[in-house]
């Protein structure tokens, strides 16, 4: 989980940092790093399969190596065999055997046989100057006269030449009793007894006692070991039972130094400087020196062990088989080795072949290196190249944004480069150029609706205005017609107050009316004046009140009006709004270039909304004054109502007062008629009383109704100003 989220960071962070890079820092990032991608991929392909051919090349080689070296020292070991068992059984060393028991035994049966071969032959007590260690072998006859120098002259050149001939160190005679009596190098153990001496624990006295177990033909060995007596170098002894016939007469042994198995094995540095090789015993001792690491030879390699790796693959091989394997050597390196195993004297060894993993590999790190530097060279030739091209691409793209710029400002003067480019870039430059015909279209379209919107504005102010005119004109008149109303219903009030004071008094006059004739007759004919007055109030108020009820339709009319008028400019905003919504499909359309229509086309999408508001509110008050003129109408309709209440009250008094005339002459006979017509004009008068306040109620209801619309109709002409004002700067 950390990993993951480690390398989601590290995506992001590289995702950020490409994001503030131009494009042409990124194509040169991108061709380098597909460059060095290329030549690591094909550097790492390469050197896998440099190392692979080298790699079985060596293995090959070491494996061709191990088997020639394997037949090599097989064939040795096994002429080492024969040689011991067919000498064995041979006249010569019978015949030698015997003359070297009699030798030794002619020298004395008390044991003293050992010192004086001792003296004669190593310490060299009968030559005047000893032989030096390593040349003993030198010596054919001591010269003492004894049967023993004898057989030693006669034998010992043949002897001295067969060991040289053949690569023995050594070759020993050995008689039933277990004493040595004959040796080429005539070291220490010479002359001594295998069975009890002071070497009959070495190898040496192990294979004299192992082949005299052994029937005709048999051999018996020691791999190679230390030996004391010749001066701790390592030594196989082989050795086989002497017959003579059916009857044993001794033991025949040979002595091979791992000198000769040194040989046999080293392979010098033709395979490799590095390279070395070992026999490896049954017990895993190594029977070969090694070299160190400074190619000095390993004094100690004789006492080592192959390592567990080695002795596995040994394990698991026969004779003749060779295996292949990769580990670390006694000096720590890292090694490529072949192991061949052989079946010899009855044993299993090994013969390993090995080289250092690092010099096989060298010309693998040395190609390496090689194909770094050049794949650093690639990687600035095809980075110079890569921003070379970079910069051919993305300087016309800046070229092409920078004309979507001002394109986008609106700045028509600039010309569009890279249009005869035939690649994406001329398709872009010329795309750049379509852009700048539909901005210049949509200019022309743009002067020619505004053209439109101005005319409409204007002919909107024009017939919007009237009509507020209209009805700001109508408010007025029908303000001062409610306050003529108010003032001839305030009249009227007053009239009927003095006519009811003077029915009051005709009342209680009536039963002196014989006496106030002339009285009466003044009083009936003030009474007709004020009643024509009346009349003429009346028939006044009904003109005004008609007038009044005219001109309220007329606003009812003109209001009916306003509102088609708002309704023609609510398809103009709905116009503009769908206008509005093209001008912003085609500025997504357009892109990042076309932000700046986009926002043109948001304000006018806008200023539209703000028109359908602004019609909305007019509705209202076009609303409220159709509601205060049906208000008015109705107001005046009372009036109307009252005022024909009055007129028909009027005629009736006017009757009466015809009826008082007329029967002036007779008020002593119709005293009672005359009592009930001033009832009838006090009642009368007392309903005209009453149908004035309800006159100048109504005329006081038409006087705030009248105000409200003129209110309101200033109103309106403020939002139309406001609406001709957006709808002239959109």
């Amino acid at each position: 989980m950390i990993l993951l989220n480690n390398i989601v960071l590290l995506g992001t962070a590289m995702k950020d940092f490409l994001n503030r890079l131009n494009i042409s820092k990124k194509i040169t990032l991108l061709v380098v790093g597909a460059s060095i991608l290329a030549s690591a991929i094909a550097t790492t392909s390469s050197v896998f399969l440099i190392r692979a051919d080298l790699t079985k090349e060596t293995e090959s080689k070491l494996q061709t190596v191990a088997l020639l070296k394997q037949r090599e020292i097989s064939s040795y070991l096994e002429r080492i065999q024969n040689q011991v068992s067919n000498n064995a059984v041979n006249a010569q060393i019978l015949q030698a055997a015997q003359a070297f028991s009699e030798g030794w035994f002619a020298l004395g049966f008390d044991g003293g046989q050992s010192k004086i071969l001792k003296d004669l032959y190593i310490n060299n007590t009968t030559l005047t100057e000893p032989l030096p260690i390593g040349k003993k072998d030198q010596l054919e006859d001591a010269k003492d006269g004894s049967l023993y120098s004898q057989a030693h002259k006669r034998q010992h050149p043949w002897f001295k030449r067969f060991a040289a001939t053949n690569g023995y160190y050594d070759m020993f005679l050995v008689d039933m009793q277990g004493n040595i009596i004959y040796s080429v190098a005539k070291e220490p153990d010479f002359a001594t007894n295998l069975a009890n001496g002071p070497y009959k624990d070495s190898d040496l006295g192990k294979v004299y006692r192992d082949a005299m177990e052994l029937a005709k033909g048999g051999v018996s060995f020691y791999e190679f070991a230390p030996h004391s007596a010749s001066h701790g170098i390592p030594a196989l002894f082989v050795g086989s039972p002497i017959f003579d016939g059916d009857e044993r007469k001794g033991v025949l042994i040979f002595q091979t130094p791992n000198t000769k198995s040194q040989e046999m094995v080293d392979v010098g540095t033709h395979a490799g400087l590095t390279t070395q090789s070992y026999l490896v015993g049954s017990q895993g001792l190594l029977f070969t020196n090694l070299k160190k690491a400074d190619g000095t030879v390993d004094d100690n390699a004789l006492k080592m062990k192959a390592n567990k790796e080695i002795m596995s693959v040994v394990s698991k091989l026969k004779h003749g088989e060779v295996g292949l394997i990769e580990t670390i050597n006694h000096v720590g390196h890292e090694i490529f080795a072949s192991v061949a195993v052989l079946d010899a004297l009855g044993n299993k060894w090994a013969y390993v072949i090995e080289i250092n993993r690092e010099e096989v590999l060298e010309p693998v790190v040395r190609f390496q290196m090689i194909s770094y530097g050049i794949a650093v060279l690639i990687a600035v030739f095809v980075g110079l190249l890569g921003f070379w091209q970079a910069r051919s691409i993305s300087t016309p793209l800046v070229d092409i944004a920078d004309t979507y710029n001002k394109l986008n400002q609106d700045d028509l003067s600039h010309q569009i480069p890279h249009t005869e480019r035939h690649d994406e870039v001329g398709l872009l430059a010329r795309a750049a150029l379509v852009f700048k015909r539909h901005i210049e279209e949509n200019h022309a379209q743009e002067e020619l609706y505004k053209k439109h919107q101005l005319d409409l504005a204007d002919r909107f102010e024009r017939e919007i205005k009237g009509f507020v005119s209209m009805v700001a004109a109508a408010a007025t008149e029908l303000s001062h017609t409610a306050e003529e109303v108010a003032s001839t219903v305030g009249k009227t009030t007053d009239t009927s107050l003095r006519a009811s004071h003077a029915a009051e008094d005709t009342a209680m006059n009536v039963q002196t009316v014989a006496q106030a004739t002339e009285q009466l007759s003044a009083s009936v004919r003030e009474i007709s004046a004020q009643m024509q007055r009346s009349n003429d109030l009346v028939h006044e108020s009904v003109r005004r009140a008609e007038l009044a009820d005219a001109h309220a339709q007329s606003l009812s009319t003109a209001t009916n009006k306003v509102r088609e008028v708002i309704e023609l400019i609510s398809e103009i905003a709905g116009q503009i709004n769908l206008l509005a919504l093209n001008a912003t499909i085609e500025s997504a359309r357009a892109g990042e270039a076309g932000k700046g229509f986009a926002v043109v086309a948001n304000e006018v999408k806008s200023l539209a909304n703000q028109t359908d508001k602004s019609i909305g509110e007019i509705t209202r008050v076009i609303d409220e004054m159709n509601g205060a003129s049906n208000n008015i109408v109705q107001s005046l309709a009372s009036i109307k109502d009252s005022i024909r209440n009055i007129d028909s009250s009027s005629r009736s008094i006017a009757n009466s007062v015809q009826q008082q005339t007329v029967t002036t002459n007779h008020i002593a006979h119709n005293m009672q008629t005359a009592a009930q017509g001033t009832g009838l004009i006090s009642s009368g008068l007392h309903e005209v009383r009453t149908m004035s306040a309800e006159a100048d109620n109504s005329a006081g209801q038409i006087l705030d109704a009248s105000l409200e619309l003129s209110q309101q109709a200033e109103q309106l002409n403020s939002q139309v100003d406001t609406f001709l004002h957006s709808l002239r700067n959109i």
